[in-house]
């Protein structure tokens, strides 16, 4: 009886660390990022957060990024017709 309970937790034990085991996760550069968020762009252009979004932030958040925590980057068509905008935010944490 006795062999028959450590058996069945054993197995139960695998079964639960299989369960949880973490998947891979692929990394992407950021510039392959943008790129495939903004199809149809040809031509991408880094941008600085104005004064006034960065109230803005600081107002509805409490937080104060500083040029370093925050990236903007436009993507436009040959034109100059604008496709998009991804905005990064890095936040410390643990």
């Amino acid at each position: 009886m006795r062999k028959g309970i450590l058996f069945a937790a054993a197995l139960i034990v695998a079964l639960v660390l299989k369960a949880h085991v973490t998947s891979n996760v692929v990394l992407v550069r950021r510039g392959d990022f943008v790129k495939a968020s903004l199809p149809g762009a040809t031509r991408f252009f880094e941008k600085a957060f104005s004064a006034p979004a960065l109230a803005a932030v600081r107002s509805e958040t409490g937080w104060m990024p500083s040029g370093d925590d925050t990236k903007i980057y436009v993507g436009r068509e040959e034109s100059g017709r604008l496709v998009g905008t991804v905005v990064f935010l890095w936040m410390p944490s643990q």
